[in-house]
């Protein structure tokens, strides 16, 4: 399985963010934002980041006072600066600072990836690429009391639950007998933001929406054998569910 990597930008322009998140969310990069060294120090946690991306100028506190900041409770995470300029000042305090690499504005997508790639020696082939897996919702009725739903691939941006099973419930207004639900969930919506949560409201909407019992949906698949057993408890509707076993939860 290919990880998850990530990144904390800190960037008081807001486009500038945009770019960022946009360019690394096709892969499988998550990104938290911050406008200002504040939010930043709110949502740093030590041993959760891979690398801190951080603008020079900042309101309040600049860059460097960032990277000081959280260097001092993580040592060795690795950090990018972004800089309208390469000034001579700013690079040689860089060095003091040991920051791995610096991101000229404006922001160029091919470039930035690139860079980020560099920085954390990531190759080409770890990336997973949402775009070339985009996510689909098949389902078919394999008996008169059976249906199978695969989720494959990841979406690029956030599901409504209600389209996602919308050809689901369908078949239950042809078919009142249909009495399980087996879910085979592929790898890449491991890459998908809360996909755990989107998972637990998919078994809500369905309990809702039918007489089916959690104990009637049945779920397998690659996806689950990344999944942190700890994690999958405190879901309310999921965790009522059955898993094909063994289940290799971590």
């Amino acid at each position: 399985m290919r990880r998850i990597y990530k990144i904390l930008l800190v960037e008081d322009e807001e486009i500038n963010g945009k770019i960022l998140s946009h360019t690394m969310e096709k892969y499988n990069f998550s990104i938290d934002f911050a406008l200002d060294a504040n939010a930043a120090f709110r949502l740093f946690n030590p041993k959760t980041y891979d690398l801190l991306i951080v603008d020079i100028r900042l309101p309040g506190l600049d860059g460097f006072d960032v990277i000081q900041r959280i260097r001092e409770q993580e040592p060795t995470i690795p950090v990018m600066m972004i800089t309208a300029s390469e000034r001579k000042e700013n690079v040689e305090r860089a060095m003091q600072y040991k920051v791995q690499a610096f991101l000229l504005k404006p922001l160029i997508p091919e470039r930035l990836k690139r860079k980020i790639l560099q920085t954390l020696s990531i190759q080409e082939d770890e990336l997973f690429s949402k775009q070339q897996n985009p996510f689909q919702c098949s389902v078919k009725q394999v008996s008169n009391i059976e249906l199978e739903v695969n989720l494959k691939g990841c979406p690029l941006r956030k599901l409504d639950v209600g389209d996602v099973l919308k050809e689901t419930l369908s078949f239950f207004a042809k078919n009142r007998e249909i009495s399980y639900i087996d879910f085979d969930v592929d790898e890449g919506l491991l890459y998908y933001p809360d996909s755990l949560i989107m998972l637990d409201e998919i078994v809500a909407r369905i309990l809702k929406s039918t007489r089916l019992l959690p104990a009637e949906l049945f779920f397998k698949g690659l996806y689950f054998q990344n999944v942190e057993k700890k994690e999958l408890q405190k879901l309310p509707h999921l965790s009522r569910c059955k898993f094909q076993t063994p289940v290799p939860l971590r």
